[in-house]
């Protein structure tokens, strides 16, 4: 499958299945994306001063798909704290 990003900043590292693949710049925009194989693949995407983004995308042989969103400033102490008053 293709897995397209448009992500705001466009610098965040790229990590699937805890592996580092790159940046977000680098899988954004024409003839641009990456290849992964079909099933479930983690995606987070990380960049210092905001908080991480992660999801999940269950990718079909052929299937293409586009992830798009704008990371949150923020710090991974805030986020903790987020995750616990809920």
């Amino acid at each position: 499958g293709e897995l397209k990003l448009s992500v705001n900043p466009d610098r965040a590292a790229v990590f699937v299945d805890n592996q580092f693949l790159g940046h977000v710049n680098e899988f954004q925009g024409i003839g641009k994306a990456m290849l992964l194989t079909p099933g479930k693949h983690q995606v987070r995407l990380a960049l210092p001063g905001y908080l991480p983004f992660e999801t999940v995308v269950d990718l079909h042989a052929n299937q293409k798909m586009k992830l798009e969103t704008d990371l949150v400033k923020g710090s991974i102490t805030e986020a903790g704290a987020l995750v616990s008053q809920k």
